[in-house]
């Protein structure tokens, strides 16, 4: 027991068992309570330095202070260094100079999407809250927020491989054009944090925007440097990082093969029977399904391979699409999961005088979107998240 106390019972009776003490229980004999000199498991050893880290107060200043069992226990400064970005605080971890986010772990399944179990020891706070962003001299930084999410990517699919991309690779980059927002990343382009009226440091000094995106793309023509492949068969199990995760290089996609990219999580529905991996990749394979359906029957999504280009200058039409699909985390009504066909649906007529390209402000809003903006009055969506934090869950395992 390493803190708090706990009944124990066995069946020749049973014990208290305070903090520091172990119990032994073997068929009918007499329970043995004795005191631990030091953990028995390696598990032990690793909650006892993750308690001391948080009880030592080592957090950081740029985090906000309700997440700071979070930071502690992530250890930033010895895994990497604080940097400013564009008048705030950013964390470049000490990495190999090809590293990638998102890359070293795996996908698991969730009600609320695919969400990423990094094998990184700092791995939780940073791929749930904020988002990676890319820049020339810096390279990859994550920026700290507030608002929870399974995997703050975007993904494509294309009927043999699923690739995800983080969503600040495109928030940063056109952030300063199309987004309205000030700032620089490094690469002549302004920077993608819209402030908030809210005073503080860390998460509290900026809100990041990214593009709500949903298209067809040439996947052998998008910038490749923030995405990564996986195979559809090996989706829902353990990767291994160095043979299962790939850059576009590696993977040898057909020239011209076209995918479709989604910035809201895909609905996966485990269904009665059948495994947890089964349920992920059948969900995946129906969404290229989908689209080739679509494309034989004369329906077809807008391609936005230009703008996953990141190259060039894009169409006013596009520019204009692409300014009006910014959002906010929190602040996003099409960020939640969609099924396979919503995901691929084509584009529907919008209402006379609605311009062109406009995002809906209803479930499907962003570039590419489908449906004509909604009359209905939303609830604003709350800037917290319900799911729980990393020292929420580590409260109710005590």
């Amino acid at each position: 027991m390493a803190t708090g106390q706990a009944e124990v019972y066995a069946r020749s009776g049973r014990a208290t068992l305070r903090a520091g003490q172990y119990a032994f229980a073997s068929g009918d004999a007499r329970l043995e309570i004795d005191w631990m000199d030091e953990p028995r498991d390696r598990f032990t050893r690793f909650v006892g330095e993750r308690r001391n880290l948080a009880g030592e107060g080592s957090g950081t200043p740029y985090v906000s202070a309700e997440y700071g069992y979070d930071s502690a226990v992530a250890d930033f400064d010895q895994h990497g260094s604080w940097i400013l970005v564009n008048g705030s605080y950013a964390w470049r971890p000490s990495v190999a100079i090809d590293w990638r986010p998102y890359v070293d772990g795996y996908w698991r399944w969730s009600p609320a999407g695919l969400t990423w179990v990094s094998y990184e020891p700092w791995g939780w706070l940073p791929y749930h809250y904020g988002s990676w962003d890319w820049d020339v001299g810096f390279g990859w930084y994550w920026s700290p927020g507030a608002t929870y999410s399974p995997a703050w990517v975007y993904w494509s699919y294309t009927p043999s491989w699923v690739g995800w991309c983080p969503i600040g690779y495109y928030g940063g980059y056109y952030g300063g054009h199309y987004g309205g927002h000030g700032g620089g990343n490094g690469d002549g382009h302004p920077g993608p944090y819209a402030r908030s009226n809210r005073k503080g440091s860390g998460a509290e000094r900026g809100t990041l925007s990214y593009p709500h995106l949903r298209g067809q793309v040439d996947v052998t023509r998008v910038d490749p440097r923030g995405w990564s492949y996986a195979s559809v068969s090996r989706l829902g199990t353990r990767f291994d990082s160095r043979r299962d995760v790939l850059g576009q290089e590696r993977v040898g996609f057909r020239a011209g093969e076209r995918g479709i990219v989604a910035t809201s999580p895909l609905r996966i529905d485990r269904g009665q029977g059948g495994s947890v991996t089964t349920a992920v990749q059948d969900a995946v394979r129906r969404v290229p399904r989908a689209l080739s359906a679509g494309t034989r029957e004369g329906r077809s999504i807008e391609d936005i391979t230009p703008v996953l280009r990141r190259g060039g200058t894009l169409e006013t039409s596009t520019q204009e699409a692409l300014r009006r699909s910014f959002v906010t985390p929190g602040q996003d009504p099409g960020y939640r999961p969609l099924s396979a066909d919503q995901i691929a649906a084509p584009r529907r007529e919008l209402p006379a005088g609605t311009a062109a390209g406009a995002p809906s402000r209803g479930a499907d809003r962003g570039l590419g979107s489908t449906s004509a903006p909604s009359r209905r009055r939303r609830r604003r969506a709350e800037p917290r998240s319900r799911f729980p934090a990393a020292r929420d869950l580590a409260r109710r395992t005590r």
